[in-house]
């Protein structure tokens, strides 16, 4: 299925560290699929959130971005919905454990059915994920 998306983010940077954001997000794509995920004809979001990064250079890293605002979607052959509450939210953590050694978490959760980054299933779509791992350097 083939579609397209448009992204335009405004970064009002306050201080080095931490850097709040407006965003505004259009999608869509050309027809509808029976692939069994939701293939929105136009899908339209509006959020304001933060991006705030700690540690650069200590021997651990937390980064985290996130926020809130509207969105509103059309499948194919419907009009654009009324607008609904949607959200995102991404968190990095790293630690040093040492030379070529670092221990990661990372944690994301999305409600964004028609402007996910990733192929969701259903207009009701909601994303969770968390990681953990160590990445240990061979040479």
């Amino acid at each position: 299925v083939e579609g397209s998306s448009n992204s335009v983010r405004l970064p009002l940077p306050i201080v080095p560290a931490w850097t709040p954001w407006l965003r505004y997000e259009a999608a869509g794509y050309r027809a509808p699929t029976a692939s069994g995920y939701f293939a929105p004809r136009r899908a339209e979001g509006v959020t304001l959130g933060s991006t705030l990064e700690l540690g650069e250079d200590a021997p651990w890293r937390l980064e985290f971005d996130g926020g809130g605002g509207v969105q509103r979607y059309a499948a194919h052959g419907a009009d654009l919905g009324a607008w609904r509450p949607g959200a995102t939210a991404y968190a990095y953590a790293t630690g040093n454990l040492g030379a070529g050694r670092e221990l990661c978490l990372e944690l994301e959760a999305e409600d964004s059915p028609g402007l996910a980054n990733a192929a969701a299933a259903s207009t009701n779509w909601r994303y969770f994920s968390a990681s953990l791992s160590l990445r240990w350097a061979l040479r």
